[in-house]
C-alpha cells in the first residue's frame, strides 16, 4: 500500500475513519476518469469511499459531511458488495489506483474482482471521442462554450489515462503511454503536457473558439489513430454489412432528407451509413425535441469534421454524431444494446448487424445503474444544487428510461417497446419504473419547478429526485443481473 502521503490526505483518512468508524471499508483514491465528464474532472483529488452494508443510506449525509471539510476534493462512496460487483471494464481502475486505507475485507475483493482491459479501452475510444467531435460540431454560444471546455478537459484526461496508458497494460502488461501507428511526433507531448498544466491551457480555449475547435480535431484525431490500432489486432464486436434503409415517417423524412442529400452531396461514398436515434427512431419525440442522427464514415479527420459542422449549421433542430467504422466494428460490448435497439437505418450502403445476447444487454443495464447511482451519490454528497444538477437528473431519468428499463422489457418479454406508452404499460405495476417514467414524459414541467423551488430555496425534492434514482439504480441493477448467470 502507498504510504507517502500528504497532510491533507492524511487527514481525509483520519476524518473518514472517525466519521464511518467500523463501518469503513476503503479509501480509493480515484482519478477523473472514473466519472462522468464535469467540471469536478478536475478538482484536486477523486476518492471512493467504500463503506459495509450495514451502513446502506446513512453514507450519503456522512459522506456530505466529510465533503464539507474537503470542498477541493470529489467525494463519492460505494458499498462493498458494489465493488464486488464493478462492471468489469471499470474494475481494473481501483486495482491499480492507491489505496490510502482498506480493510482485510476489500483486500480480498479486489483480489477477486475481473477486469476487462480491451473492453475499458473499447468505452474510452467512445465516450472521449464522441465529446471531442460533438462540441467541435455545435455552435458555440457562452455556456456551451464553457461546457464544452470543461469536458474536453475530462476528455483529454481519460484518453491519457484510459487509452494511451492502458493500452500498455493490455499489450506489454505495463501501465505507460504507448504510442500507435498513424500519430503526430509530438502528439503525445501536448495531450500528457495538457493534462499536467491544465489551467493555462483552460484560459487559452476559454477565451478563442477557434483554438477550443482545433483541440477538440486533434484530440479526436489521435483518438481515432487507437481505434485504428485495435480494429487492426482485435476482434470486431459490431459488423456492418449491406442492406437497404428503412422509411421514417414522412415528418421525419421532411426534415432529415435534406441534410441527407448535403452528406452524399460532399463526401459521396465516403458516407457509409446514417442513421436516426434517440427520441425520433423511438417514436416518442416531442414537437419541441431536436432530431439526433449519426453518420458513420470510413475514417474520421479535422477536414471531415469540418466540412459536417458546416453542412450542420444550416438545418436546426437536428444534431450530427460522427463516427468512423472502426469505432462502430470496436464499439464496447456493453453499450452495444444503444446501437441495435433505438435506432433507424434510414441512408447509406451499411447497416449493423442484429447480432446481440441477453449478457451484452444485462451488461448494458448494470453499466447503466452505476452511472446512474454513481450521479446520484456524488450530488447528494456534493450537494451542489444549481441549473447543472436539475439538468443531470433529467439526463439520469432518459438513461434509467431507455437505457435500463427498455432494454429489460426486451430481457423479460422478448420484444424491444415500440414508444413510451408501451413501456410505460410493460411497468405499470412497478412503482419505481412508473414513477421513473412519469418524470422522464414531463422533463421540461419537472425541470421548471425544480429550478423555481432552487431558486426561493428549497431543495428537497431535488434531494428526493436524487435518492429515488439512486433507489432505482439498485432495484433494477437486480434485475438485470439474473441474466448474468
Amino acid at each position: 500500500m502507498k504510504n507517502n502521503f500528504d497532510a491533507r490526505v492524511q487527514y481525509l483518512r483520519d476524518c473518514a475513519q472517525d466519521v464511518f468508524s467500523g463501518n469503513l471499508g476503503g479509501i480509493a483514491e480515484t482519478d477523473s476518469y472514473l466519472r462522468q465528464p464535469d467540471y469536478s474532472s478536475r478538482a484536486a483529488g477523486h476518492y471512493y469511499l467504500i463503506i459495509n452494508e450495514e451502513e446502506g443510506i446513512k453514507a450519503a449525509p456522512r459522506a456530505r459531511y466529510l465533503q464539507a471539510e474537503f470542498p477541493e476534493l470529489v467525494l463519492n462512496y460505494l458499498t462493498e458488495r458494489e465493488l464486488a460487483r464493478y462492471p468489469a471494464h471499470g474494475a481494473w481502475q481501483f486495482r491499480a489506483c492507491p489505496w490510502i486505507h482498506h480493510t482485510d475485507c476489500v483486500d480480498r475483493i479486489l483480489q477477486g474482482t475481473n477486469s476487462d482491459v480491451l473492453e475499458a479501452i473499447r468505452q474510452a475510444i467512445f465516450g472521449a471521442a464522441h465529446i471531442a467531435r460533438l462540441y467541435y460540431l455545435r455552435n458555440l454560444p457562452a455556456e456551451t462554450h464553457t461546457w464544452g471546455v470543461r469536458q474536453l478537459g475530462w476528455a483529454m484526461r481519460y484518453t491519457e489515462m484510459a487509452i494511451c496508458k492502458l493500452l500498455g497494460l493490455l499489450e506489454k502488461n505495463e501501465y505507460g503511454v504507448q504510442a500507435v501507428a498513424g500519430l503526430n511526433d509530438d502528439d503525445i507531448t501536448w495531450l500528457t503536457h495538457a493534462n499536467e498544466d491544465w489551467r493555462p491551457i483552460e484560459c487559452i480555449l476559454l477565451r478563442s473558439v477557434k483554438k477550443f475547435r482545433a483541440a477538440a480535431a486533434r484530440l479526436s484525431g489521435i483518438i481515432e489513430c487507437y481505434s485504428a490500432h485495435l480494429a487492426s489486432r482485435y476482434p470486431k464486436t459490431q459488423a456492418l454489412f449491406a442492406k437497404a434503409p428503412e422509411v421514417p415517417s414522412e415528418e421525419i423524412r421532411a426534415m432529415t432528407d435534406p441534410i441527407v442529400m448535403a452528406l452524399r452531396d460532399t463526401f459521396g461514398n465516403r458516407l457509409l451509413s446514417f442513421y436516426l436515434h434517440g427520441s425520433a427512431a423511438r417514436g416518442d419525440r416531442r414537437p419541441d425535441s431536436d432530431i439526433d442522427t449519426m453518420a458513420i464514415f470510413e475514417s474520421v479527420d479535422a477536414e471531415l469534421l469540418e466540412r459536417v459542422r458546416h453542412i450542420q449549421q444550416s438545418f436546426n433542430k437536428l444534431t450530427i454524431s460522427v463516427y468512423s467504422a472502426s469505432n462502430i466494428t470496436n464499439y464496447p460490448r456493453f453499450r452495444r444494446y444503444g446501437l441495435l435497439k433505438g435506432t433507424m437505418h434510414i441512408a447509406g450502403p451499411l447497416c449493423f448487424a442484429q447480432e446481440s445476447t441477453s449478457t451484452d444487454s444485462a451488461c448494458g443495464i448494470v453499466n447503466n445503474a452505476y452511472t446512474i447511482r454513481q450521479m446520484a451519490r456524488g450530488y447528494l454528497v456534493a450537494a451542489s444544487y444549481g441549473h447543472r444538477a436539475y439538468y443531470m437528473l433529467g439526463l439520469m431519468t432518459k438513461l434509467g428510461d431507455h437505457g435500463c428499463l427498455r432494454p429489460l422489457q426486451q430481457l423479460e418479454s422478448g420484444s424491444y417497446p415500440k414508444n413510451r406508452a408501451d413501456v410505460v404499460a410493460y411497468f405499470s405495476a412497478d412503482k419505481q419504473a412508473s414513477a421513473l417514467l412519469n418524470h422522464a414524459s414531463r422533463l421540461n414541467e419537472e425541470e421548471t419547478s425544480l429550478r423555481a423551488q432552487l431558486l426561493a430555496g428549497r431543495r428537497d425534492s431535488l434531494e428526493q429526485g436524487w435518492c429515488k434514482l439512486n433507489d432505482f439504480a439498485a432495484e433494477v441493477e437486480e434485475k438485470a443481473r439474473r441474466y448474468l448467470t
